[in-house]
């Protein structure tokens, strides 16, 4: 049996600087390595820091 789930997530960006900021600092996580220009490339918008399933922190 498969079973498929799908969820919704809206929410208001009251500051997207900060949300950018967040997220590119958690794409560096897993990429100790990488710089924060390789973490500017990645997440360019607020589609690809919702994306990446995480909260702010």
């Amino acid at each position: 049996m498969r079973l498929s789930v799908r969820l919704r997530h809206d929410f208001t960006v009251t500051d997207a600087d900060r949300l950018l900021a967040a997220a590119r600092r958690v794409h560096r996580e897993p990429h100790p390595g990488g710089t924060q220009q390789d973490a500017v490339r990645a997440v360019t918008c607020a589609a690809h820091a919702a994306g990446a399933g995480w909260a702010v922190r």
